[in-house]
């Protein structure tokens, strides 16, 4: 079992997973209150939605947005 290596952009990432993979907080919350965002819980190339980027960058901040916009 090698080292977790952290999920990276695909052609299929929506702006809302570029976001939350760059720790974009201000663009996450724009993309969302403009609603810009179709499917909160959408996956990208990798199989991932937003949440599951965030939860794996340990990042707290884009964790709450995104709950607070519906994503389970």
């Amino acid at each position: 079992i090698g080292a977790h290596r952290p999920r990276g952009a695909t052609r299929h990432s929506d702006p809302i997973h570029l976001a939350t993979l760059n720790g974009e907080h201000s663009f996450m919350q724009m993309l969302i209150k403009g609603n810009a965002v179709k499917d909160i819980d959408a996956r990208d190339g990798n199989m991932a939605t937003c949440l599951h980027i965030a939860v794996e960058k340990n990042d707290i901040v884009a964790v709450r947005i995104l709950v607070e916009a519906g994503a389970a």
